[in-house]
């Protein structure tokens, strides 16, 4: 799984494109093969894209549109943007494609993102695009500096490296254990870019790295993957009914088989922690949109079935 635009950048100079390229739609069921087969597409927009000579203006904006497409990918966007991003990115690549500028891709992103997601979300891209337009000279206002230790980055990035690790050893990546980890790691993530300085970086990392190392070295009597960290707030308390309702008694024998309604179950029970850290931290509105997310997890672990 690609979490950061350095990695996408990297697809740029690593991944041949025939035909039109078409991912398979949010709504249906994403197995292994399609997610591989939706990665090997992108891989192939972008083995175009560095097929080109570095003058050419397609290549930034085509590089702008397939980062959109790749980064909505994972974060599961169910509007059509992803479908769009890698059109616009096709289209991009064609001779007679009209100039568009990156900062216009990238305002674009800016504005689905808050629509979608909240303005909180679309910090992150406001950040970019400011970077963009105003370049790295003085501003007239002063940024504070960054507090994030430069050695958190680098842990995230190995614990992702690590992760991805055992989904290429076989491990479903539509598994309860798997999609715990991944959750927390994204978490940690979102709040290490937001700039949180509560502690929940480390809290978060800690508890990714703890299912890893299991995944890793299978045989622990008690799988870490079960264990409850204590939540900071317990909002909405009907999901958390609900996750618990949802717990299959024999989870501890069913942590890393496919099962999409169990890894369903998985980011519900962390979307929730995120959620009530949200709300201690900044209040309800910044919680609101993290707990939709967790009602869509509810709802897919509630009706999922094994194929």
């Amino acid at each position: 799984m690609i979490k950061h635009p350095l990695i996408v950048t990297c697809l740029l100079l690593t991944a041949p494109l025939v035909g039109a390229a078409e991912l398979t739609p949010v709504d249906h069921r994403r197995t292994d093969a399609t997610h591989r087969a939706d990665q090997a597409t992108l891989q192939d927009i972008a083995k175009r894209i560095a097929a080109l000579p570095e003058t050419s203006p397609s290549r930034l904006p085509a590089s702008a549109w397939l980062l959109v497409a790749q980064t909505e990918y994972d974060r599961t966007d169910r509007s059509a943007l992803v479908s769009e991003a890698v059109a616009r990115a096709e289209r991009a690549l064609a001779p007679d494609a009209p100039y568009e500028t990156v900062l216009s891709v990238q305002w674009t992103w800016i504005a689905h993102r808050r629509a979608t997601a909240g303005f909180r979300a679309a910090l992150p891209l406001l950040a970019a695009a400011e970077a963009r337009e105003f370049g790295p000279g003085p501003r007239a206002k002063p940024e504070k500096p960054d507090a994030r230790p430069p050695h958190v980055t680098d842990r995230l990035h190995a614990l992702q490296t690590r992760l991805a690790a055992l989904w290429d050893g076989g491990l479903s990546f539509e598994s309860y254990a798997f999609a715990k980890a991944q959750h927390w790691l994204d978490f940690a993530t979102d709040e290490h870019h937001a700039r949180d300085r509560s502690g929940i970086v480390a809290t978060a990392a800690g508890e990714a790295e703890k299912i890893i190392a299991a995944l890793e070295a299978p045989g622990a009597s008690a799988h870490p993957a079960l264990v409850a960290p204590p939540a900071p707030a317990r909002v909405h308390p009907d999901l958390w009914k609900k996750a618990e309702a949802l717990r299959p008694s024999d989870l501890a024998a069913r942590l890393t088989p496919r099962e999409p309604r169990l890894a369903a179950l998985a980011r519900l029970e962390v979307q929730l922690r995120w959620a009530g850290h949200e709300h201690s931290q900044r209040g309800w509105r910044a919680a609101r949109s993290l707990v939709q997310l967790a009602a869509r997890h509810a709802a897919a672990a509630e009706f999922s079935s094994q194929p």
